[in-house]
């Protein structure tokens, strides 16, 4: 198939198509999503004319072994309702539907990741080009609408992703091949290679040395397995792989072996699967050194994920063009971290710098009581104990609005914040702070995933921390100190390394009062938004 043609399929709306199958029920979704595929594909193949059976569709169009096991399972015994929807909606619409429409058996590479992932590749005409762990071969699809006439390669274990990834294959028309074998069983070598290997297994491999390390290093690996000694790879991993600790020996091995060209870091909810936040891996043989970008903030927001557009794809190859090359033995010195937020925009340390733990009295989370004892103790009569939470801090200040508490056990006590006590959020970014003011007679238990720190105020000032936590400086460090996949978490220790450049207390009350005072405007002009919002709501 040619460019121009797919470029056109690719335009047309599906919703009839959708449509006449919403009338035809199967026993399961994935069941009805197979037929669904396959209908088209016959439709689609015989140019919206189909024979008497399925055996003369078979016969006379030399359908594929693999393809015809398929086909007699799951259209056999509804031929019948193949002519029917043949007259539904035109050729074109059916061969629209099976290129495009994504299924829920699959965990399909987002267009705008096939995309970037090509302009990261670059793949050539004549040149070798594999898909692994490929789906429905989305990524070989946005080759083809790109122009590119490679080689192309597809594997796929999962019988029924792999039968609708045959069926494309054959339409697209592009000498495609498609192998049920497994990642780790290929052999042959390629000149380009791109892995979006399935995300949310539950699976922790280990290198024989009692080492454990996060699964997606091991598609790293068969990449390069499978890389010819001038090509290139593009591999999707989890973006906490990059900094884990218990992945430092994979990635030590892909340093010191000079394998990675570029790390590139993309946000959650980019995937339409998974919440995971990814980094893009793109992998060669003889690098000194590796660009990194931090594109999380790069993106456009969607109904339900984010997403990239053509200008967010050339933004972030911008960046990738622009980046300063991080020399190996600069990696190795910062324990193999291959995260890019620790070398793109790297805050500045001053040397009046010290660690937050020095200034620090105490520091403990807030209480974990179960829902069901905090609903025990909430009351709607006013009383001298409150209650924060998470949710209580999302304008980076204490609601005015929290819940009152019937009475408090002794045991709690040690979670209650005192006045002038600065609170951070443990989990999610950007990390939030606030500082405590209370009444004098008022207590108030902190719950949830909320950090309480007491700060030594002949030290330093408790907004003045907050200032510096507020800025991008402080921010940068607070995010590279996060770890986890889903939601980002802030460990405790990594809380305590943070650098505060420690100012004379003069210059500290100049920065908090203007920080409170900016504060306070922040605070006005969104009284006065809410109350305009009010009142668009009473013109009748």
């Amino acid at each position: 198939m040619k460019q121009a043609t797919l470029s056109k399929l690719q335009l047309i709306d599906t919703i009839k198509v959708r449509k006449a199958f919403a009338s035809i029920n199967f026993s399961s979704r994935d069941k009805q999503h197979l037929f669904e595929h396959c209908a088209a594909y016959i439709i689609t193949k015989c140019g919206g004319n189909p024979p008497d059976s399925l055996d003369a569709f078979i016969a006379e169009y030399d359908i594929k072994e693999d393809l015809t096991s398929v086909l007699d399972t799951e259209i056999r015994p509804h031929w019948d309702m193949i002519t029917d929807l043949s007259h539904e909606c035109s050729t074109d619409e059916f061969a629209a539907f099976l290129l495009f429409e994504n299924t829920r058996m699959d965990d399909p590479t987002p267009d705008y990741i096939s995309k970037l992932a090509i302009k990261l590749l670059k793949p050539q005409k004549k040149k070798s080009c594999a898909e692994l762990c490929a789906g429905s071969i989305n990524f070989i699809r946005e080759c083809i609408l790109e122009g590119i006439e490679a080689s192309f390669f597809a594997n796929e274990v999962n019988a029924m992703v792999r039968a609708i990834a045959m069926m494309r294959a054959d339409i697209l028309d592009c000498g495609i091949e498609v192998s049920p074998a497994d990642t780790f069983e290929l052999n042959n070598t390629y000149d380009r290679v791109f892995c979006h290997p399935p995300f949310g297994r539950e699976l922790r491999s280990t290198t024989g040395k009692g080492d454990a390390f996060s699964p997606y290093w091991l598609y790293a690996k068969r990449c390069i397995k499978l890389l010819s000694d001038k090509g290139r790879a593009v591999c999707i991993m989890a973006d906490s792989t990059t900094r884990n600790l218990s992945d430092i020996s994979m990635r030590r091995e892909f340093i010191d072996n000079g394998l990675i060209e570029a790390v590139i870091s993309l946000p959650g909810k980019i995937l339409e699967q998974t919440g995971i936040a990814i980094s893009i891996m793109v992998m060669s043989r003889g690098n000194k050194s590796v660009s990194f970008v931090d594109a999380t903030d790069i993106y456009t927001r969607g109904r339900r994920n984010k997403t990239l557009s053509d200008a967010d794809i050339d933004c972030i190859l911008e960046h990738l063009g622009s980046a300063k090359r991080v020399p190996l033995d600069d990696i190795k010195a910062s324990n193999y971290d291959l995260s890019p937020v620790s070398y793109v925009d790297k805050p500045d340390i001053s040397e009046d710098s010290v660690t937050l733990e020095s200034l620090i009295k105490r520091v403990t989370r807030g209480s974990q009581l179960p829902s069901a004892d905090l609903d025990k103790l909430v009351c709607t009569e006013p009383t001298d104990i409150r209650l924060l939470m998470l949710s209580d801090m999302n304008t980076g200040v204490i609601s005015d609005d929290l819940s009152y508490l019937s009475e408090l056990a002794p045991r709690l006590n040690k979670y209650c914040a005192k006045d002038s006590d600065l609170i951070i959020t443990k989990n999610g970014l950007p990390v939030k702070t606030a500082v405590v003011s209370l009444q004098d007679d008022t207590t108030l238990l902190v719950n949830g995933n909320l950090y309480i720190v007491e700060l030594d105020t002949a030290k330093v000032l408790p907004y003045y921390v907050k200032a510096y936590l507020d800025s991008k400086p402080g921010q940068a460090q607070l995010k590279n100190g996060c770890k986890g996949e889903v939601v980002p978490n802030l460990p405790l220790e990594s809380l305590k390394n943070i650098m505060i450049p420690l100012k004379s207390l003069e210059e500290q009350k100049r920065i908090a009062s203007r920080y409170i005072e900016t504060q306070k405007r922040l605070m006005a002009m969104r009284k006065k938004v809410t109350e305009l919002e009010e009142e668009l709501t009473e013109f009748f």
